[in-house]
């Protein structure tokens, strides 16, 4: 028996129909999917696909990748990421900027449905002034929109490995 009449398998997928005539060449049918070893979908690709790569370019500048990357013992967070026009008003010192984007940073997976109109959510800031507890963030519905802190949702939510993410038009202001 020769090759090109028994079967053939190309990375554990049987070539069901081969040699079939195209534009630009070959078309052979094969009865798997490939998919490479090396492509992995990270929060941080999501993030950066979402017109958002300013807030991930920010976070990891900050010291805080690790919510991204899950390389610390760090459980589902939810993402309010300003879309990279919004990164114009980013505070200059270092220190205020870590703070800027620990606020934008929620702890848990926090669903849509799961929020209530008025509900406080608290996010990764922790404030001395508030005793050491976390800043939060006001969860607002007018209509059919939710707003934080009257910021609304641009996209959203995004599903994440580690999380949610939503993409908002400007920045949340620390209140």
């Amino acid at each position: 028996r020769h090759w090109f009449n028994s079967d053939i398998e190309i990375n554990n997928g049987l070539v069901k129909s081969r040699d079939i005539l195209a534009s630009n060449g070959l078309l052979h049918s094969i009865s798997t999917i490939f998919i490479p070893a090396d492509l992995n979908f990270t929060t941080r690709k999501y993030l950066i696909g979402q017109d958002v790569s300013q807030f991930v370019t920010f976070l990891d500048e900050a010291g805080l990748g690790h919510f991204l990357d899950g390389t610390e013992s760090v459980g589902p967070v939810t993402f309010l990421a300003p879309i990279d026009d919004a990164f114009a008003q980013l505070p200059a010192n270092a220190t205020e900027r870590k703070r800027w984007m620990e606020y934008h940073i929620v702890a848990g997976k926090m669903d849509l449905d799961a929020l209530e109109d008025g509900q406080l959510i608290e996010t990764e800031l922790v404030e001395e002034g508030l005793g050491g507890k976390r800043q939060r963030v006001k969860v607002e519905f007018v209509g059919r929109n939710v707003l934080f802190n009257q910021v609304e949702i641009v996209k959203g939510p995004g599903g994440l490995f580690r999380g949610l993410g939503y993409v908002l038009w400007v920045a949340v202001n620390i209140r």
